[in-house]
Order: C-alpha cells, then structure tokens, then sequence
C-alpha cells in the first residue's frame, strides 16, 4: 500500500491510474471542520464529482471515517459508496452488505463524558457503535480536563482505545482502525476493478474539489 502525497499535481496523477483503488477520509477532506459535528456542508458538486471519480475507477472508491456509516449516507444522499465507519467497527462493500465488528463496552465512559459535559456547556459528547467522543471545540480551554477525564474513564474499559483528535477526544475499540479498514478492503473480495491499493491523504475541500472535478473531465 502506498501513502498518497499531499501535492496536488502528484495526487492528481495517482488518483488518474487506472486500476487504482482510492480511499478518502469525510472530515477534513471531504468536507472542512465546523464547531460540530452535524454542522458540517458539502460544497456543491462534492457528490456528483465523487460518483464521477468512483465510476473512473470501476467502483474501487471507499471512504473510510469515524462517523457511523449512517452519517455519511445521509450526507451524501442518493449516492451510496463502499465505506467504513467508526473507524473500522462498520465496513460496507460494494455489494452493500454491512459488517458490524464487536465492540467493547463503553457505558462508563459514556457516563463520564456525558456528567462532565453537563456541568460545562461548552462540551459536546457524541454516541456512536461501540464508541464515544468528547468535543471541546466550543470549549478550548477545557482541554486538559477532558484530557484527564477521558484517560481515567478509558483506562477503565478493557479493549478501549483513547484517540486525541482535532478538539475532540475519541474512545474507541482498540481492535479496530481506519488501516484495519483498508486493508480489509484490500483482500479478497476486493473492491470492484481494484488492483494496487492506495490510501489517499487529501488537501481539505477546497483544494481537493477542483481534483475531482479534473479527473471528472469537468475542470
């Protein structure tokens, strides 16, 4: 597997190989950051130029993200892509069908995050399959306190991973990863028409749209 580079010009030339499977993450790529989570937007032509550039590769496109599968599903309505949720715990082909993974349990790390976000407003705590977040992004200076609460609670949850994002903080299963996710798409059965697999490290939306609009033709 090779690791995509950020230069446009070298991005644009491995994402034209054919016979190319390209993976993309959502947030940040896909879509820039926001204050929270639902409060991200597509730019427009986002979804018509990601259908463009999966058609391109016979199908062999797959998004890999830390939101539930459902998420990006919705977002990007009425196209439907392999991709990979929550870090790895949901994985669906391309022949639709969805993997769910076991996931430890995180109640009381999801107990912790959400008594400490009711006593400071600022916070955010986000639920998903086998997993928790804590958003600090309204609330910066909170850091080390979320820091130290979600290190506590994790530390009590066998089979739990703690991962320190962009001004959140993610308790997750530890047997499972975005790079457990790809190179599941990796093996047999592979993505539709895929040969070498390639992970795509994008520029944020607005650099990365006007890539797909070219490999689209549409540039």
């Amino acid at each position: 597997m090779t690791e995509m580079p950020d230069d446009s010009a070298a991005l644009l030339q491995l994402l034209s190989t054919p016979g190319s499977a390209v993976f993309l993450d959502f947030d940040g790529t896909l879509v820039d950051l926001a204050p929270t989570p639902d409060g991200v937007r597509l730019e427009p032509g986002v979804v018509e130029a990601l259908a463009l550039l999966a058609e391109r590769h016979g199908g062999a496109l797959a998004l890999i993200s830390g939101r539930p599968v459902a998420q990006i599903d919705a977002m990007l309505a009425p196209l439907v892509l392999p991709v990979a949720g929550v870090h790895g715990v949901e994985r669906r082909g391309a022949d639709g069908v969805l993997h769910v993974a076991a996931t430890p349990d995180v109640s009381p790390v999801l107990a912790r995050a959400q008594a400490l976000a009711a006593v400071h407003p600022g916070l955010l705590v986000e639920q998903k399959r086998g997993a928790v977040a804590l958003h600090y992004r309204l609330a910066p200076e909170l850091e080390q306190l979320c820091l130290r609460e979600m290190t506590a609670a994790v530390q009590a949850c066998p089979g739990v991973l703690l991962l320190h994002g962009k001004m959140v903080l993610e308790a997750k299963p530890a047997a499972t990863d975005k790079g457990g996710a790809i190179a599941a798409f990796c093996r047999k059965p592979r993505l539709p028409a895929a040969g070498p697999c390639s992970r795509a490290t994008t520029p944020p939306t607005r650099q990365a749209l006007p890539l797909y609009n070219k490999l689209a033709g549409r540039a």
